[in-house]
């Protein structure tokens, strides 16, 4: 996923809007550009994909995580940008209007013209593992010597004695003064939570 808020040391939601955890505008703007390089690489470049979406071609999984869904959304929707769906067909505009009443119905259909969505917006599914973690999907969790080696560095105090040695200096006073978190409690697992904020 991109950069996104912290799930600790946040009092306040005014700078992440989208709540603990979530991405931010940044982390959405960077998979938007990952997706426009992907773009470039793989449809105007070497034509390995088509310009429109194509499901026999393009497949998106992401774990039931928001912030790894919205991640995969963002940087679709620069894969396939605004007005790279295919159009209907004029005769087709009638025939694609549900059997209810729509209020404004001839202002919508003036709005849309022959895009389907507004703007030319392609819709492309992001199939959801039926985990909740991304430790699952990258096999760690089904692992035992994995969980075990994990579980056995996480009580590991000196381990993460180096961790903090080295980043300590380096960028425990700006977390701490960023997210208004004691210094003396900042460890290197309390830090790698909150990281992921500043870029």
């Amino acid at each position: 996923h991109g950069a996104r808020a912290s799930d600790v040391g946040i009092e306040s939601l005014s700078d992440f809007p989208n709540g603990k955890g979530m991405l931010t505008a940044s982390g959405m703007r960077q998979h938007y550009l990952l997706g426009a390089y992907v773009r470039d690489q793989y449809i105007n470049k070497t034509h390995l994909l088509s310009p429109s979406y194509n499901a026999n071609e393009f497949y998106v999984q992401s774990t039931q995580v928001p912030r790894t869904i919205q991640s995969a959304e963002a940087q679709v929707l620069g894969i396939y940008p605004l007005g790279t769906t295919k159009k209907l067909e004029p005769k087709q505009v009638k025939k694609a209007v549900p059997n209810i009443k729509i209020d404004d119905l001839e202002k919508i259909q003036k709005e849309l013209g022959l895009d389907a969505i507004i703007d030319g917006f392609q819709p492309i599914p992001v199939h959801n593992y039926n985990i909740d973690s991304e430790d699952e999907v990258l096999g760690y969790a089904n692992c035992p010597l994995l969980v075990k080696d994990y579980e056995t560095r996480l009580m590991n105090d000196t381990f993460w004695k180096e961790f903090d040695e080295y980043y300590g200096p380096r960028i425990y006073q700006k977390l701490a003064e960023t997210f208004d978190f004691p210094v003396e409690q900042m460890k290197f697992m309390v830090a790698y939570m909150l990281a992921d904020v500043l870029f």
